[in-house]
């Protein structure tokens, strides 16, 4: 962009390459002429200037208390599902990406059950697999899973990649950090 400097952010890349510290900053960017917008914030322009507000906080101070396990695990699989229900109002057509960890295989199952009530054609869920499923229980887990119904699995091998090159290449140019 024209007139905003371009130098690297030496603190910022470190942050980023380092774990432990990723987070701690959460307004600069990989260039110290440019700022981000903090978690859960919006930003608006105006003849007065910028104006940052927030727009979400996590509740400190709401507590459950139920009076049995069973109850607890109610309330959390509808929160779960209605979490997952938000995520699938806008899609044509809604798809997970299953590892066959216990949240994706929970948000896939979620997924299948909002979609069938709803009337949708079969979920489509995609996995990376390897090349070997003998010797690879995951990929033996993502083919036994998109087999057990309404379910239109995409599987993924690494000697694949290289067909979405030119794709992935798109994607990843629009990223704001390294990917």
């Amino acid at each position: 962009v024209s007139g905003v400097g371009a130098s690297l952010n030496e603190a910022r890349i470190a942050d980023y390459l380092t774990e432990l510290l990723e987070g701690g900053d959460h307004t600069c960017s990989f260039y110290n002429e440019v700022s981000r917008l903090p978690p859960a914030h919006a930003a608006s322009f105006s003849t007065a200037g910028l104006r940052r507000t927030r727009y979400w906080e996590l509740e400190k101070t709401r507590e459950l208390t139920l009076s049995s396990d069973e109850e607890y695990l109610e309330a959390f699989t509808e929160i779960y599902a209605e979490a997952v229900r938000f995520r699938m109002r806008s899609q044509v057509e809604p798809a997970d990406m299953l590892s066959v960890g216990l949240d994706s295989s929970t948000i896939v199952a979620l997924a299948l059950n909002i979609a069938l009530e709803e009337g949708r054609p079969d979920l489509r869920v995609f996995s990376g697999i390897s090349e070997d499923a003998a010797s690879c229980p995951e990929t033996r887990a993502s083919r036994a899973v998109a087999a057990s119904g309404n379910l239109n699995p995409g599987f993924l091998q690494p000697g694949d990649v290289g067909d979405y090159d030119s794709e992935l290449q798109k994607i990843w140019s629009r990223f704001e950090d390294p990917f």
